[in-house]
């Protein structure tokens, strides 16, 4: 996914202020360890460009994907956590000056596969961090969403 989208810019992104869950990640985690959402990518919407944000879960990783009861899908509270370290305007400002000169840097970086290094310069000045991150649920093909029992429905009702 990340290597067909060239306006992809980064991976693995730890975010100032979002705390690991324990049960989000297997092993031995250090307590002052940020969670890191997936990826970002650059995306252009008329003269605006967006930086957006992106967690990615497989669709067979149903402890995550799916709601108990009254309770949110673990992927949905860990978005939910993302926006609100995304939505304070310090933290925009920051991340938006970061990923700016990520940029800038990934152009003079010699190589193809440079993350960033497809994404123009020209209006860059006009790059803005969207606080509302987005979910990517992958590894489900047409048969599933198109199967009767509706559990691929239902998922994403939840969701």
């Amino acid at each position: 996914m990340i290597r067909a989208n060239t306006n992809v810019v980064d991976t693995e992104i730890a975010l100032p202020g979002v705390q690991i869950d324990e049960n989000e990640v297997p092993g031995t985690l250090d307590e002052g360890k940020s969670s890191r959402i997936d990826f970002c990518a650059v995306r252009k919407e008329g003269s605006q460009m967006w930086l957006r944000f992106f967690e990615a879960k497989d669709y067979s990783y149903k402890a995550a994907l799916a709601a108990a009861d009254e309770h949110l899908p673990k992927a949905v509270e860990q978005l939910l956590r993302y926006w609100k370290t995304l939505k304070g305007q310090e933290t925009q400002a920051q991340i938006g000056d970061a990923y700016k000169r990520l940029i800038e840097l990934a152009h003079k970086i010699q190589g193809r596969n440079v993350l960033g290094k497809n994404i123009p310069l020209s209006g860059l000045e006009r790059l803005q961090v969207d606080p509302v991150p987005r979910l990517v649920v992958f590894g489900y093909d047409d048969d599933q969403k198109k199967r009767k029992d509706g559990k691929f429905q239902t998922h994403m009702e939840k969701l």
